[in-house]
Formats: C-alpha cells, structure tokens, sequence
C-alpha cells in the first residue's frame, strides 16, 4: 500500500481518535505547503536580486571597490520585494 491509498484508508475511519488523526495530517499538510511557499518565495527573491545586480552592473552603476549599499542601487530594479 503506498501513501495515497493509506490516507484514503485512515481518512474514511470514523470516531474520536480518527477525527484527532485527520485534523492532526491537515495541520502537518499545511505546515509544510506553508514552507514551500516561503522556500520558493524566498529562491524567487534571490534570483530577482541577482537579475537586478546584473542590470545595474551592465549599466555601470556598480563599479569595482564603490562604496554605499548594492541595495540601495539596485532597489529601482528590484520594485516591491514583499509583493513576490
């Protein structure tokens, strides 16, 4: 039997200990969706840095031992990191 077909199985057991198990499998199965949420977030995050890098870089706007933040140059690049 392989993990679908036991999740059907438990899934269809009535009573208290099956409604403790079911609602315990719900909450597991959102914590880690919640995380690969947050994971892919977080990879698309990066990678927007790093396309926003490039372009600043391509445009001369970072130079070779500059001083001040790459944050603070690439921002107008970068828009509203919150919203990905």
């Amino acid at each position: 039997m392989d993990r679908d077909g036991f999740t059907d199985l438990v899934l269809g057991f009535t009573g208290a200990k099956a409604r403790q198990f079911k609602k315990a499998y719900i909450a597991a199965y959102n914590t880690l969706e919640a995380r690969a949420f947050d994971d892919l977030k977080r990879q698309v995050q990066i990678q927007r840095m790093a396309d926003a890098i490039g372009m600043a870089k391509a445009m001369g706007l970072i130079q070779p031992g500059q001083k001040g933040r790459l944050e603070d140059i690439v921002r107008p690049f970068l828009g509203d990191l919150s919203s990905t």
